[in-house]
């Protein structure tokens, strides 16, 4: 996107996972590529087989993974207009790997598949609303007017070690990251790859202090 930026035109096309299309976290970024971009086209493939549930009678994903998947193409011709918001139109592709590889191969952007959605403020979200209750929703109050301190939701995504359902458990916990070594914690708790902010050194390391 930056050297679209710089050059006042090009093209963009990606392959992203598909909570990028509604999730809370991107809703500045969905924002920005509107205010960056002439036109934006979305192929949701969906094939989330964690919690997604799909209209069709089986959905796969295209890629062996569990996350759902959408194309992203994204456009600008004759220099950046930020008064401008761009259009976003959206494509639903669900069913069997096979049937949406083939999909793929003879679809186009230019398909009335992809229709236009209404990609409105405060979420920008890039996939269909069910706005049948919005009115109500939109009539209750914020939780952050409630509360004077908040911040972001708390997610460990190691749940196996940082949540113990007594104080025994939890001191268990610890003096195993005191005395074992980095291999035996992660087999014994099943334990993900290091994070950006999450290490297994830096956290051995505090247990220690």
């Amino acid at each position: 996107e930056f050297h679209v930026e710089k050059n006042d035109s090009g093209i963009i096309a990606m392959i992203t996972n598909n909570s990028f299309l509604d999730g809370a976290t991107q809703r500045v970024m969905r924002r920005h590529l509107r205010e960056t971009f002439d036109a934006i086209h979305v192929l949701n493939l969906h094939g989330d087989i964690r919690n997604e549930t799909a209209t069709a009678a089986s959905d796969e994903n295209i890629f062996d993974i569990t996350q759902g998947v959408s194309i992203s193409i994204m456009w600008v011709v004759d220099g950046i207009n930020r008064k401008a918001l761009a259009p976003v139109r959206y494509f639903d592709l669900e069913g069997t790997r096979e049937a949406k590889y083939n999909s793929i191969e003879s679809l186009f952007i230019a398909d009335n598949g992809f229709n236009v959605i209404d990609s409105r403020e405060p979420s920008f979200r890039f996939i269909p609303e069910h706005r049948e209750n919005l009115s109500a929703y939109e009539a209750g109050f914020r939780a952050v007017d409630l509360f004077q301190v908040y911040s972001s939701g708390v997610q460990s995504k190691r749940d196996k070690i940082c949540v113990a359902e007594s104080k025994e458990r939890l001191a268990s916990i610890i003096d195993d990251f005191k005395n074992l070594d980095e291999d035996r914690i992660r087999t014994k708790y099943a334990l993900p790859s290091d994070g950006r902010d999450w290490t297994m050194s830096y956290a051995q390391k505090l247990v220690t202090l």
